[in-house]
């Protein structure tokens, strides 16, 4: 039994064709993979750069709260417990800085010692600067 099928020129045109396809087909692929693994790459490198960046602005922020505390702490009015003097220092450092809107002086967690009404007022008056802001405890 003898196959005409792969005795014609038309068949073998098609075949030489689709063999001469291939190798391109096979390059198209290989890059495409390529690009795709190196986006991929490039895409976690830039992640990781910006998820330093930002550890190193954390750091920084807690470093300067860090100081801003130690020198608040040696304030007279802080160290002598002096209610008013701190909603006062307090309410001046708010205006000055509305990221230090949930700082207050206290001897333990329930036993505020700055005057909450100078700093509530303060909330009232720059509820345009601080939305959503609640109460400074």
């Amino acid at each position: 039994m003898k196959f005409s099928f792969f005795k014609s020129i038309r068949t073998h045109l098609i075949l030489l064709v689709l063999l001469s396809i291939l190798p391109a087909l096979g390059i198209i692929l290989y890059s495409g993979f390529e690009r795709q693994l190196n986006d991929k790459r490039e895409a976690e490198k830039a992640s990781a750069r910006v998820l330093h960046d930002l550890a190193e602005d954390h750091e920084n922020a807690v470093q300067s709260t860090r100081a801003l505390l130690a020198t608040l702490s040696r304030t007279p009015e802080v160290q002598n417990q002096n209610g008013p003097g701190c909603g006062k220092i307090l309410a001046d450092l708010l205006k000055q800085n509305p990221l230090y809107a949930q700082h207050c002086c206290s001897q333990s967690r329930r036993d505020g010692v700055c005057q909450r009404s100078a700093l509530s007022r303060l909330q009232r008056t720059s509820s345009k600067i601080l939305p959503g802001r609640g109460e400074v405890a």
